[in-house]
């Protein structure tokens, strides 16, 4: 162990905090070690990537696996890559990366990228999909607790290691199947929220419905993965009046019959887009009018009517663009979004809260009603599918909410946006905002949040929260709508900070 001289952070930029000591080990057997050595009454936190904006990571002993080998290996006998072995400390976009060389990928990914495979598995991260996730065809995970260095899971036992929050032990590597890489057109396009929405509701795919360019037909193709970000006009009133939306979607490319085809063969392997400035315009437009908006003083993290004329900016650019500059084609790992633009000089808390398909237009009129009185957050909402499992403590397991179980959720993820600079009007110079001033803006969104959660609720209104994210859930909450009982004999209590015994109820009466 070594004593920590510096706060340590997490990606949103919101939430700091300075550990007493921090374990590297180098192997699983160390792991174990540390465990067995803890005192009596001291927990201990794994910080991967820090890819989080709640507390779930936060604590006075923390383990970090950043000198433990990273490893990556074919384990699938005639077709080697079919199935592979790849260490926890991996991060989303080297294990995408690593697939690509083999010409291999997985069936889905969510809106990561930095985030390492143990902190994805662990809060259950998925894709704006109804269709697919990522961990479908998860075949073992190996772990460390106190009391074995090696432990396997398998079978019924992954839905206690997959959404395992932390908690049941230390995860070292993950062996999951892989499928063909393959091609997907991505597209941006300017869509009523009112329709957008009823497709929600109906459960059904986006579909363009466009021309294609070589004169065979419209394209009718679904589009399996889709979502819209909206900020509905700033009163109360009906969806049928919240304006527009900008629709990502995106969708497979079948083969060489597929009209997209010809775009995607000519960059089959592609790789990552690696600058800021590769974004489409429309988005580079919109993040540049909006952190502009925000140097020009101490700004809160709510809407002072500058994001309106950079929404409406971005909306124009899209519209009067020739389709081809909002239309991609590419890769997966490129075509579906993830912060790899993550700009540093800004922070961004987020809260995404899953509900029920049929509750979604109320949900939305309450989330309308409350930020009419209580402010907006400054980026758009963020509207999107999301495929049903059944891991016992996944967000997305719907098998005891009230009217589930269901095939899928939606869930809303709100974000509020602020940048790390501002100028002070006082004396003209670009400051920096200190700990103090995050820490107040961070109080701020919690409470917004927090008052929202509670309306929602009090409206008789079910959902479930991404552990990841900002939320309130409570141990009354988790013992209702997650399959507590199932996981909870697999916890291990030396693992348990301050976050979940706040959340979660207490293992022994």
């Amino acid at each position: 162990a070594v004593v920590s001289t510096q706060s340590t952070g997490d990606w949103s930029q919101t939430l700091s905090f300075k550990p007493e000591k921090v374990y590297k080990p180098t192997t699983p057997d160390q792991i174990k070690g540390i465990l067995m050595s803890l005192p009596d009454g001291v927990n201990v936190s794994v910080i991967a990537s820090a890819h989080s904006c709640s507390g779930l990571w936060i604590n006075k002993t923390v383990i970090t696996l950043e000198k433990m080998p990273k490893e990556f290996e074919g384990v699938g006998g005639k077709d080697k890559f079919s199935t592979v072995k790849v260490s926890a400390n991996t991060s989303f976009r080297e294990c995408m990366q690593l697939l690509a060389d083999k010409r291999k990928t997985l069936p889905a990914m969510g809106g990561v990228d930095e985030q390492q495979l143990g902190g994805l598995l662990g809060t259950s991260t998925a894709p704006a999909s109804k269709e697919f996730t990522i961990y479908s065809d998860i075949k073992e995970i190996e772990y460390v607790t106190k009391d074995d260095a090696h432990k396997k899971a398998r079978g019924e036992v992954l839905k206690a290691l997959i959404g395992n929050l932390g908690l049941v032990g230390v995860v070292t590597s993950i062996t999951i199947g892989t499928i063909e890489n393959y091609g997907m057109r991505a597209i941006q396009r300017i869509f009523p929220v009112k329709d957008l929405v009823q497709l929600m509701e109906d459960g059904k795919n986006f579909k363009s419905g466009e021309r294609c360019k070589d004169g065979r037909g419209e394209d009718e193709k679904e589009y399996e993965f889709w979502r819209m970000q909206c900020i509905p006009h700033l009163k109360s009133d009906g969806l049928e009046k919240s304006g527009n939306a900008l629709l990502w979607a995106a969708r497979k490319i079948e083969d060489k019959d597929d009209p997209s085809w010809k775009h995607y063969e000519n960059n089959l392997d592609g790789d990552y887009v690696k600058d800021y400035e590769s974004m489409p315009l429309s988005m580079l437009v919109f993040c540049g009018i909006q952190k502009q908006s925000q140097t020009r003083y101490k700004l809160d993290p709510f809407n002072e009517g500058g994001i309106a004329p950079a929404y409406k900016m971005m909306e124009y650019l899209i519209e009067k663009s020739p389709r081809p500059f909002n239309t991609f084609y590419g890769p997966q790992r490129n075509m579906l979004p993830v912060d790899r633009f993550m700009n540093k000089d800004a922070s961004c808390a987020m809260a995404e809260w899953a509900f029920l398909p049929k509750d979604l237009k109320k949900v939305l009129k309450i989330y309308q009603g409350y930020f009419h009185f209580h402010e907006w957050p400054n980026l758009p909402i963020e509207v999107g599918y999301v495929k049903c499992d059944d891991y016992y403590m996944s967000p997305w397991n719907s098998n005891k909410m009230e009217g589930g179980p269901v095939e899928y959720l939606v869930k809303i993820n709100l974000m509020w946006f602020y940048s790390q600079e501002y100028n002070d009007l006082q004396d003209g110079k670009t400051k920096k905002r200190t700990r103090k001033d995050q820490k107040s803006i961070r109080s701020q969104i919690e409470d917004h949040a927090r008052d929202l959660w509670n309306q929602l609720k009090a409206k008789g209104i079910c959902f479930k929260a991404h552990w990841g994210k900002i939320n309130f859930t409570s141990p009354e909450d988790v013992e209702q709508l997650y399959e507590w009982d199932k996981f909870k004999k697999y916890i291990q209590p030396e693992l348990m900070n301050e976050y979940y015994k706040e959340r979660l109820p207490k293992l022994t009466e």
